[in-house]
């Protein structure tokens, strides 16, 4: 802790954090546990950017949620 006082007071002090990129990192590794089996990349790449790209995509006959 020590040896990184100065790295840790900086984060504090600036607000930065890399959470939004853990928490892509996290989606993607579990699309593709998800994607299994998919017989091409494209298809691996399409599911990606669908969860992670920001679209609200509801299911026909369902509310959307906000």
């Amino acid at each position: 802790m020590v040896s990184h006082k100065n790295a840790i007071i900086a984060t504090i002090t600036n607000g930065i954090s890399n959470a939004r990129i853990e928490a892509t990192n996290n989606k993607i590794k579990l699309s593709v546990r998800m994607a299994y089996g998919f017989r091409n990349i494209d298809n691996l790449i399409s599911m990606i950017m669908l969860r992670c790209g920001g679209l609200n995509i509801g299911l026909p006959g369902r509310a959307q949620r906000i």
